[in-house]
């Protein structure tokens, strides 16, 4: 799949359910993609949330998370293949990060690599291509989890 071709439906969400988000959940997505960070800024923004910062590569990602208090970090996990996600374990065993939520956004649909992924402690992960419904969905079930919205 080439950049920016992910396909998405529209937001079913009503002024309601915006309504009672709260404006202080922060989220920080890093992708490698340009196009799929921007649409995933552009939904959650649509989701009404209007902190979401965004990197373009990892880099000291866990600095980033304390220094800007990061509920919820949105990343493409990297390359599985040739990682045992430490660096989920590091997030886990930080106290300052250790509730923070973790989605993974990726196109590997392979079941062990998703199977290590949670075992290591990620919260939600999402198989790209997919849909602004299925991703706010899927949003909402976290921040509830985490309790960050009623």
């Amino acid at each position: 799949m080439g950049n920016g071709s992910l396909a998405w439906i529209g937001s079913n969400q009503t002024d309601d359910s915006i309504a009672r988000r709260s404006k202080q959940v922060r989220f920080l997505v890093i992708h490698e993609n340009a196009p799929v960070r921007k649409l995933i800024k552009s939904i959650l923004r649509n989701m009404g949330f209007p902190t979401v910062l965004e990197e373009s590569v990892a880099g000291n990602f866990l600095d980033t998370l304390v220094k800007e208090k990061v509920h919820v970090l949105i990343c493409s996990g990297g390359d599985p293949h040739e990682q045992d996600w430490d660096w989920v374990k590091a997030l886990r065993a930080q106290e300052h990060t250790q509730k923070t939520g973790v989605i993974i956004i990726s196109s590997l649909t392979e079941k062990d690599v998703i199977l290590d992924a949670v075992r290591a402690g990620v919260d939600d992960y999402i198989v790209m291509p997919f849909s602004a419904l299925v991703f706010e969905e899927r949003i909402d079930t976290l921040l509830q989890k985490k309790q960050l919205i009623s």
